[in-house]
């Protein structure tokens, strides 16, 4: 007699390699577990091509790997036999097919949210740049007795001086701490959008 039941595939169990503390390192090894029935025709190595991605790999380690850490990710049908053997007619067909439209979205929205990074990215550092002010004195020490004629070119100068004074550009602690929260709602914001792919139906 063939007992029919449904088993249960958590986000842990994707990535169970990984230190159980978050924020996880996503590097080549970490990517390979999130995709490793996956096969993109024309020979594409998935984790090698996120890999190239900083953003995407914080957006998994740091974003969507913690915060989903425990979350049913998809299930499939399991039957086991008179025996007690098991067969997993649909596992590996289920398990591809999810992965699959994981990387079609982190792929179709990466350049959008990629934008909005950079842009935070640059503000971030024009902030960071000090202000420069600079100052010129040319001083003309030759004599000019009255009438004598015009001794304001660059031949009669025999004193340069240029200054140069730095400042922090106003208050920019708070300044600095806006961006960084907004650069963290933009990476929220893209972490909301897995959620389509939690206790995904089969």
């Amino acid at each position: 007699m063939e007992t029919t039941y449904r088993e249960y595939v958590f986000l842990q169990n994707r990535l169970q390699a990984v230190d159980a503390t978050p924020p996880f390192n996503v590097d080549e090894d970490i990517l390979t577990l999130f995709f490793e029935n996956l096969n993109i025709s024309g020979g594409v190595n998935v984790p090698q091509v996120l890999a190239l991605k900083p953003e995407i790999c914080t957006l998994l380690g740091t974003y969507i790997a913690p915060r989903f850490y425990n979350q049913v990710i998809y299930s499939y049908i399991s039957i086991e036999d008179e025996n007690g053997s098991k067969v997993y007619s649909d596992q590996d067909e289920i398990a591809t097919g999810w992965e699959g439209r994981v990387f079609s979205w982190l792929m179709s929205s990466y350049e959008r949210y990629k934008a909005l990074l950079d842009a935070y990215a640059t503000k971030k550092e024009t902030l960071l740049e000090d202000i420069n002010t600079s100052t010129e004195q040319r001083t003309n020490e030759t004599p000019q007795p009255n009438n004598a004629g015009d001794y304001e070119d660059l031949n009669y100068e025999n004193l340069y001086v240029r200054a140069n004074s730095r400042s922090s550009g106003g208050t920019p602690a708070q300044r600095l701490k806006d961006i960084e929260d907004n650069i963290s709602n933009v990476y929220k914001n893209w972490a909301d959008e897995f959620k389509q792919f939690i206790g995904y139906p089969n």
